[in-house]
């Protein structure tokens, strides 16, 4: 009877997740059975479009940003990933979950192993009474339910990218009721992104009856930064090149995370909006290694002139003029 009931809460629940809930997959505009390449491709075309840098002061954009990255989170880990595809939204508690279904099959498997193995049961009355307060579904569970896991705490953290790029650490503090408080001093990785969860297992809510402990998940908020802006594991940057410069070349020095700026050769008749790559100087990535830092060049005209650098400028005009003539015959 119990895992009869189990069967109808989950499937009861399951249509109210698939009503409400927010789908990762659609998120990501992805079929459930994409493969982690699709997903990493996907999550990266999409950040880009509507990363707030891209979108600055767009708030829709901002929140599409989030979720993006969120649905990343999950589905680009394959554990994270296994338990979303089993329990949606409550992913998180795949293993509070995992036990409770165990329970309940162990107890359904003790009442009917014992006596006649024939034995059979019937239900007369209103279905609904099941999942009343003080009837069947909460007292077939309480009898099962000696021990139960600590609900998980969520708490937002700001990181800066230099944070990001270096590792850091946070003071945490803990408060699960008036008279309990503490604080605990956590380690922030290389490398993190936007929405990340970091996990400190066992600080979250006390378990009942010597469960274990919940986990503090830690949800990573990255704040802007004025020079740099970041695009997967590489950073952008912009450098502004005076006119004359681009077009007999010259060098540039262009700033990195590292708190060095590197020499940039730029060739003659460089062309606004070219990207310069230098290879790893972008974020750590997890694995190992670094992403790259992109240059983009940005042709910047001077806002005013001397009365010889207008008759120069005229006769380059005049001398182009004369060109296209030239070639027009």
């Amino acid at each position: 009877m119990t895992k009869i009931i189990y069967i109808i809460y989950c499937n009861y629940y399951t249509i109210i997740y698939n009503i409400f809930m927010p789908n990762f997959y659609e998120i990501l505009k992805l079929k459930k059975d994409a493969t982690q390449p699709e997903i990493k491709s996907a999550f990266r075309r999409l950040a880009r479009r509507y990363h707030p840098d891209v979108n600055p002061g767009d708030e829709k954009a901002e929140q599409q940003f989030k979720e993006i990255s969120q649905a990343h989170e999950v589905l680009g880990d394959p554990n994270n990933r296994s338990a979303y595809d089993k329990y949606g939204d409550k992913w998180q508690q795949a293993d509070q979950l995992e036990e409770m279904e165990k329970r309940n099959n162990n107890f359904a498997f003790n009442r009917f192993s014992r006596g006649n193995v024939n034995q059979s049961f019937s239900f007369d009355g209103d279905l609904s009474s099941l999942f009343s307060s003080t009837n069947g579904f909460d007292s077939l569970f309480q009898r099962t339910n000696n021990r139960s896991r600590g609900a998980d705490l969520e708490q937002q953290i700001n990181i800066t990218l230099k944070e990001s790029y270096n590792g850091t650490t946070r003071k945490i503090s803990l408060s699960q009721n008036m008279q309990n408080s503490s604080s605990i001093e956590v380690n922030i990785p290389k490398g993190v992104t936007q929405g990340q969860r970091i996990k400190i297992t066992g600080k979250g809510q006390p378990g009942r009856n010597g469960g274990n402990a919940g986990d503090l998940i830690l949800i990573t908020n990255l704040e802007h930064n004025a020079v740099f802006s970041r695009d997967g594991n590489n950073l952008r940057v912009r450098a502004d090149v005076m006119m004359t410069d681009a077009i007999l070349g010259t060098e540039i020095h262009a700033p990195t995370l590292k708190e060095k700026n590197l020499v940039l050769n730029l060739p003659p008749m460089t062309q606004a909006g070219r990207i310069f790559r230098l290879a790893g100087q972008g974020m750590p990535i997890k694995e190992s290694g670094f992403g790259d830092l992109l240059v983009e060049i940005r042709i910047v005209i001077p806002n005013e002139l001397s009365d010889a650098q207008k008759e120069l400028f005229k006769k380059i005009h005049n001398l182009q003029d004369e060109s296209l003539g030239n070639e027009k015959k």
